[in-house]
């Protein structure tokens, strides 16, 4: 049986989504249309930049450079916070995508070693952030709440949820080891970068 945390978020969230969803239907439209679009003018500004003979693999090569750049950036913050790794889970999302689309420009190393790794830190960092989320989710709930047994119990779900989060991340930042990270950055620096 749920316990009245779980019911109360249930109910909570059930109203919250209502409240919201058709706005947030007209939000996704307008933001995953631009960003399309404007991912594909980048690609295209780069390209007209060299040449007039542009070939499908050059763009190709050119839109996983530019997924892989803000990557790249964001996997070498030390020590970084909670919100950059969730903004590292965005830039490995991009970055996936970009290799599904052109993955047939390079070798099979791709498939075999890199491409794994990032679905991985995509994987971790989602839960990572999942807790993250539920964390910030039940603090706003809770600010407002009279001082009685839920709040308590939502209090220490704040805990409990704060605590996971911290050891996904010390778990992750074990994981995303310089070996991995090299094996990545040493990838993109043989087929996507050097063809520049």
């Amino acid at each position: 049986t749920p316990d009245a945390v779980t019911e109360y978020a249930v109910a909570r969230l059930t109203e919250e989504r209502h409240a919201v969803q058709q706005e947030l239907v007209k939000i996704a439209k307008r933001a995953s249309g631009g960003k399309f679009d404007r991912a594909s003018e980048d690609a295209l500004q780069d390209l007209d930049k060299r040449d007039n003979q542009t070939t499908l693999g050059e763009f190709g090569m050119v839109a996983v450079k530019l997924a892989y750049l803000p990557f790249a950036r964001l996997a070498h913050i030390q020590d970084p916070t909670t919100d950059e790794l969730h903004q590292l889970r965005i830039a490995g999302k991009r970055l996936r995508y970009s290799l599904e689309i052109f993955h047939g420009l390079f070798p099979g190393e791709l498939r075999e070693e890199v491409y794994p790794l990032v679905e991985d830190l995509q994987g971790r960092l989602g839960e990572l952030n999942d807790h993250a989320t539920a964390q910030a989710l039940y603090q706003k709930w809770l600010a407002p709440m009279p001082a009685d047994e839920l709040a308590a119990q939502l209090a220490d779900r704040v805990v409990k949820e704060h605590k996971k989060a911290e050891r996904l991340k010390d778990k992750f930042l074990t994981w995303w080891s310089a070996e991995r990270l090299t094996k990545v950055e040493s990838f993109f620096q043989r087929h996507c970068l050097d063809s520049e």
